[in-house]
This record gives C-alpha cells, sequence and structure tokens, in this order.
C-alpha cells in the first residue's frame, strides 16, 4: 500500500490498497485479515525536504506508526515487525561510520 500509485513501474504486489496510514480507519482497513504485518511505511524524501520540515516529518510517521500497532492489535495481526526509521538518528551524525553499541 501507497499514498500514491506506483510511479515507475507497476507493482508486484498481490494486492495494492491506496491508502494514507496517518488515518486510523485506513489503518484499520489495511490490518483486517492480515496475519503479519510489515510496517515500513514512512514519510521520508530529500534531505532538503526533511532537514526544513522535522516537524511534519515526526508528526506524519507517528501518526503512522500509533495507528498501524493500535489497528494491528485490534485485528489480532499475529505477528507485527516495526522498523525504526533512519530519522532516529541525529543529522550531525549522518556521515559517521563508526557507532559503538548502546
Amino acid at each position: 500500500m501507497d499514498v500514491k500509485e506506483p510511479e515507475f513501474e507497476s507493482t508486484s504486489a498481490d494486492e495494492f490498497l491506496l491508502l494514507d496510514l496517518r488515518v486510523r480507519e485506513n489503518c484499520l482497513e489495511a490490518t483486517r485479515g492480515v496475519d503479519e504485518d510489515y510496517a515500513l511505511a514512512a514519510n521520508k524524501a530529500g534531505i532538503g525536504f526533511i532537514e526544513t520540515n522535522k516537524a511534519i516529518i515526526v508528526r506524519d510517521n507517528t501518526l503512522n506508526e500509533l495507528h498501524s500497532i493500535e489497528a494491528a492489535k485490534l485485528n489480532g495481526v499475529k505477528r507485527f515487525l516495526y522498523a525504526a526509521r533512519t530519522y532516529v538518528y541525529p543529522g550531525h551524525l549522518k556521515n559517521e561510520t563508526a557507532f559503538s553499541p548502546l
């Protein structure tokens, strides 16, 4: 699913839904009858947009994630995979290659 039709080639998905996951009802629709949910959706763009629209990105991704988790629970999804976004890393570390585990 996505908020827009595939731009460069057609999808190979068995089913494609045009849904905005910032909307709770859309998350409920997307997870209805689903056993596994791979939560990979995010508001993402180039670094110029990211650096000048941080509040918009945080809001959009937070709504998406919270609604997706709640919808999966309400619809009895058996497995839910949440993948952290690169946006969780501070901007000044984006070019760093040496990290130590927390």
